[in-house]
C-alpha cells in the first residue's frame, strides 16, 4: 500500500465522519416535517369537521322553524276547509327550508359518520321533501278540486292533515340528528 493510497482511505473516514451526521440530521428533519404536517392536516380537518356540524346543527334548527310556519299555515287552513270558505289563502313557503350544509355534510362523509343507512334514507327522505315548491303545488291543487267539486271536503281535509303528519315526523327525524350531532361532538 502506497502512502497516496492511505490519505485517500483517511480522507473517505473523515469524510463519512462529517457527512452522517448532517444526512442524520436531514433524515431527523424530513421524518419531522412529515410529523408536523399530518398532525396540521389532522387539526385542521377536526376543525374543518366540527365547524361543519355547528352549522349543520344551526341549519337544521333554522329548517324546523320553517316546518314549525308550515304546520302553522296548514292548521289555519284546515278549519277554513271545514266552513266551506272557497279558495283560503294560504301561503307555504317551502322554499326557505335550507339543505346548504346537509349537502355538504353529505359530500364530506359527515352524515355518513353520524347516520345508520335506514337513518340516512329517511333523512334524504325528509330532505327531497322540501326540493323547490315542496307540496304546495299538490295542496293547492287539491283545494281546486274541491272547488271544482272533484273532490269532496273530507278528502282534502284528509290531504291537508296527512302533510301535516308528515311534517310533524319530519320534525322528529331533525330533532333525532340534532341529537346525533349534539352526541358526536362530545
Amino acid at each position: 500500500m502506497s502512502p497516496g493510497n492511505t490519505v485517500y482511505i483517511l480522507q473517505q473516514e473523515d469524510l463519512i465522519s462529517k457527512a452522517l451526521p448532517v444526512f442524520i440530521g436531514a433524515f431527523a428533519a424530513f421524518v419531522f416535517s412529515i410529523i408536523t404536517l399530518y398532525i396540521a392536516n389532522r387539526i385542521n380537518t377536526k376543525n374543518t369537521r366540527k365547524q361543519l356540524l355547528n352549522n349543520l346543527s344551526r341549519e337544521l334548527k333554522y329548517d324546523l322553524s320553517v316546518i314549525s310556519d308550515l304546520k302553522k299555515s296548514i292548521d289555519k287552513v284546515i278549519p277554513k276547509i271545514l266552513a266551506d270558505e272557497d279558495t283560503p289563502y294560504f301561503t307555504l313557503k317551502y322554499s326557505k327550508f335550507l339543505t346548504n350544509f346537509v349537502m355538504e355534510a353529505y359530500r364530506n362523509g359527515v352524515l355518513f359518520d353520524l347516520l345508520s343507512e335506514y337513518d340516512m334514507a329517511v333523512f334524504d327522505d325528509v330532505i327531497s321533501h322540501y326540493g323547490g315548491n315542496g307540496s304546495e303545488p299538490w295542496l293547492r291543487d287539491q283545494l281546486q278540486k274541491l272547488n271544482d267539486k272533484i273532490l269532496e271536503k273530507k278528502e282534502v281535509v284528509a290531504t291537508f292533515q296527512f302533510e301535516r303528519d308528515t311534517l310533524e315526523n319530519h320534525t322528529r327525524v331533525i330533532n333525532d340528528v340534532l341529537s346525533k350531532i349534539d352526541q358526536y361532538k362530545r
